[in-house]
């Protein structure tokens, strides 16, 4: 038994580890790629009981200065896994043979500006749902970007962790396993206070700063299904199957890249500013953070860039290990 293994597919996991050991396979590769999928199950999609599309290609993003390589590794595993599930049983989401490691959905996709006033102005301005729950989601996507938040450091976030009067934010918990404090803007801080009242008096018995009707939090996929409507709506001129695949955790994304931009803009040293962005996100190695770096010339334009000299500032990195 692996106790490390926490989410819905425990049990599920830890068989799948004990036929491979049985089969004679080398296990320690496919323990490492299991225990990270594990984490970020629970993390990412707690009340998941199978792989299904949606997760399994989250997980199959493209981390920080992964290499192809050891992505298509990954991807031949989670093959395996899949199959394995099947023969046992359960639903699961196996990629096509033909799947693309340059795929879209290996991208964080980065609002414009104009497309992010867009989205949180019909979010605002919904009537299809209930103003709290409207609230909610406005103000835990402004938390999320404006402060690069994970997405599960968010919708977790407990309401006696938010000084009100400083403004700082204590994280315990989170997925490098070291608690960190953040500060809100004052922009933020204002909205965030003008929140806490409507929210105290609706959920004065919740633990969590952004409560669903059961006082628990709202779970991913509300989250996901929600975010993916409220894109669809600002482009009615796209087929909604056609839009990017835009993730509640691209609003952390963007905030580190506009971060990077606005330091490129004034000049800043990235060298010297870097360490303050991965103390920031909460990353544990500086990989982490140069990945932001890399993401820039593909998703980004800014006339006060040099891309050749931001190469030599930052050369690229490469990641080999399993996960």
């Amino acid at each position: 038994m692996h106790n490390e293994f926490q989410s819905n597919l425990r049990t599920e996991f830890e068989n799948f580890i004990e036929l491979r050991r049985s089969m004679g396979y080398s296990i320690r590769a496919d323990l490492s790629r299991l225990k990270n999928l594990d984490a970020f199950l629970v993390e990412n999609d707690p009340d998941a009981t199978q792989l299904n599309a949606e997760n399994v290609l989250d997980w199959l993003q493209l981390r920080p200065a992964e290499s192809r390589t050891n992505l298509s590794g990954r991807v031949s595993f989670i093959r395996t896994l899949s199959r394995y599930l099947i023969a046992m049983g359960k639903e699961s989401f196996i990629p096509p043979e033909k799947f693309t490691l340059t795929s879209k959905c290996f991208s964080p996709y980065l609002l414009t500006d104009q497309e992010l006033t867009s989205l949180f102005h019909v979010i605002d301005t919904d009537e299809t749902v209930t103003p709290f729950q409207g609230c909610i989601l406005s103000t835990l996507l402004r938390l999320i970007y404006t402060c690069g938040l994970r997405p599960g450091e968010g919708k977790m976030l407990l309401r006696d962790n938010v000084n009100l009067k400083t403004g700082e934010i204590l994280l315990m918990d989170t997925k490098s396993k070291r608690d960190r404090i953040v500060v809100m803007s004052e922009d933020m801080l204002c909205l965030m206070r003008r929140y806490t009242n409507i929210r105290d008096a609706a959920f004065p018995d919740s633990i969590y700063l952004f409560p669903s009707s059961t006082g628990n939090p709202y779970d991913e996929k509300w989250l996901a299904k929600n975010l993916r409507r409220y894109f669809s709506l600002i482009h009615p001129e796209m087929d909604p199957k056609e839009l990017p695949h835009l993730r509640v955790h691209d609003f952390r994304h963007l905030f580190a890249s506009k971060r990077l931009i606005r330091w490129i803009d004034e000049g800043q040293d990235l060298n010297a500013k870097l360490p303050y962005l991965r103390t920031f996100l909460g990353h544990s190695t500086m990989d982490e953070t140069e990945y932001y770096i890399h993401i820039l010339p593909e998703n980004l334009l800014s006339s006060a860039i040099d891309f050749d000299t931001l190469s030599s500032i930052i050369p690229e990195v490469t990641y080999d290990e399993d996960c």
